[in-house]
């Protein structure tokens, strides 16, 4: 594999092909107007490398790491992943909706919930695919 920015875990694709911005720093303020700022991340192509490559990982391997607990969702979603003995995001695309509407307290706006984080990950739940 060819270590450059287009096959790092940082680099963010922009629409102009062969271009993107490096996510691996926060984003830099730049001075548009006195007294107002914008933020930039560092502007790359694909071709370029910084030596801090990092191997890009598939959504799933990142859903994966992330545990429940510390993925912003609600208490009332966390709670029914241990009910079922997930604790890891990537648990979520075993279930169908009917198991988790089946569980106690688990509504139409828990499930959004979990299909929205799945999303982000470019994943959903069992069934769903």
């Amino acid at each position: 594999m060819e270590r450059s920015c287009g096959d790092c875990e940082h680099w963010q694709e922009r629409g102009d092909k062969g271009l993107g911005s490096c996510h691996r720093y926060p984003p830099m303020p730049i001075e548009v107007e006195s007294d107002c700022f914008e933020w930039f991340f560092a502007e790359v192509r694909a071709g370029d490398w910084c030596s801090e490559w990092v191997k890009k990982t598939q959504p799933s391997e990142r859903a994966a790491k992330v545990p429940i607990a510390a993925s912003g969702l609600s208490i009332r979603v966390g709670a029914a992943a241990r009910r079922l003995n997930i604790y890891y995001i990537a648990g979520l695309t075993e279930c169908t909706d009917d198991e988790l509407l089946a569980m106690p307290n688990f509504g139409v706006v828990s499930l959004k919930e979990v299909r929205r984080c799945l999303g982000a990950f470019g994943l959903s739940l069992r069934g769903e695919g």
